[in-house]
């Protein structure tokens, strides 16, 4: 089997995915807030008092958690997702590129695909939204070449002296 190509593909920097993601965060800020409001209600029938300004500001906190997400996100730039045959990096904006190991790709839905990646020798993991629009032309490429260096990144299961696989 011959290496996959060299591919540049760019970062999606569409709504969709900074909505899900700002979407997230304000749904893990308001959902053990609203609990705490019904269980509040519940101590409300015995004679506890004030829990509407305990609700009213953990909602204010999860707009707050959802405003933070967005910029952040519109802040990570249009950054590019490179194999150059070899090896992947991400490239930001400043054309700094940044070594990764094998990206896999835990959601790909046919025009769009989440990867997780996680640097060279490092434990952080960051995730990729791309998109078929960004680059339409390019797009199964990308797909070919993801495929191709994950199958070379997997391990291969060893014969066993019988002659069967482990």
């Amino acid at each position: 089997m011959r290496a996959a190509p060299p591919v540049d593909y760019p970062v999606s920097r569409h709504g969709l995915w900074d909505l899900a993601a700002s979407s997230l965060a304000g749904a893990a800020m308001a959902v053990p807030i609203a609990w705490l409001h019904w269980r509040l209600e519940a101590a409300r029938m015995i004679g506890v008092s004030g829990h509407w300004t305990l609700l009213a500001s953990g909602f204010a906190l999860a707009a707050l958690a959802c405003v933070i997400v967005w910029r952040r996100q519109g802040r990570a730039g249009n950054r590019s997702l490179r194999w150059d045959g070899t090896t992947w990096y991400v490239v930001d904006p400043a054309g700094r590129a940044t070594e990764l190991d094998c990206p896999s790709v835990p959601i790909d839905l046919g025009g769009v695909a989440l990867l997780r990646v996680r640097p060279r020798g490092g434990r952080a993991v960051g995730w990729l939204p791309l998109e078929r629009r960004s680059e339409p032309l390019r797009w199964h490429a990308l797909r070919v070449v993801l495929k191709r260096a994950g199958a070379a990144a997997a391990p291969v299961a060893a014969p066993v002296a019988d002659g069967g696989l482990r």
